[in-house]
């Protein structure tokens, strides 16, 4: 009578209460043990060889149940991604955030990066309203700085955004992208209308909520920023934080 196979092993041990699946990035092989990162993050995690060939810079879907792991699969490389600083762990001068722009439509708005109410990392972006009583009251912009993009190309783009908790405000966001004919145009010099990916209206206070969606490069754009758009359609102020923005080619 023979044991059980490997594949009903492993049925088994990704069926385990604590089981979680991940993908990462191979940084060393030692025999059938297997070191992967997971993201930019430090974490390492080991994982015994379930497939073929590995190289080190691989990246992989493991499952891992307590301190034992298993390589599912190997992926293709992930694209590069089109925002700088998407987290917010970069400021300059100001605690402004080092990439990113701003276009106020109305009444500026104060933006800074804070190490309060963060999603992810250390700091997160706010856009706050200084004024109440105004109509259409805050409507502004914060871009990322302008890639180069071809037209008919796709994007996946994705955020977080939050109110303060405790407050009773109603603010609104909106996540998208900008076109330019170059990339060192400026909005509002544009060639297109923006592309709206998600809005959240109006945004959950003290609770995070993601806004994803798809936007495609029109024709005449060689340029694309994503946008972060902060509104208070109803005048009043208020602030909205947002965290964890990033965008990759589909």
């Amino acid at each position: 009578m023979t044991g059980p196979s490997l594949n009903d092993a492993l049925m088994r041990f990704i069926t385990g209460p604590r089981m979680r699946v991940f993908r990462g990035r191979v940084v060393e092989i030692v025999g059938d043990t297997i070191k992967v990162q997971l993201g930019d993050n430090t974490e390492i995690v080991r994982a015994y060889r379930h497939i073929g060939v590995l190289a080190v810079g691989d990246y992989v879907d493991v499952v891992q149940s307590g301190n034992r792991g298993y390589i599912l699969g190997v992926l293709d490389p992930p694209q590069p991604g089109v925002i700088a600083n998407g987290s917010f762990e970069q400021a300059d001068a100001g605690a402004q955030p080092r990439h990113w722009l701003t276009y106020h439509v109305s009444t500026p708005a104060l933006v800074d990066v804070l190490a309060t109410q963060t999603r992810d990392g250390q700091r997160a972006l706010r856009v706050t309203s200084t004024a109440s009583g105004g109509t259409p009251g805050i409507d502004s912009y914060v871009y990322s700085t302008p890639v180069g993009v071809a037209p008919d190309q796709s994007y996946a783009l994705r955020g977080w955004a939050q109110g303060p908790a405790g407050s009773t405000q109603t603010m609104d966001a909106y996540l998208g992208a900008m076109w330019f004919a170059t990339v060192e145009d400026r909005y509002p010099t544009v060639v297109a209308a923006n592309s709206t990916a998600a809005s959240v209206i109006p945004v959950p206070n003290g609770e995070w909520t993601p806004l994803a969606g798809f936007v495609t490069v029109p024709a005449g754009a060689t340029g694309m920023s994503v946008f972060l758009r902060t509104v208070s359609s109803t005048g009043e102020s208020g602030s909205v934080f947002w965290d964890t923005v990033d965008g990759i080619q589909t």
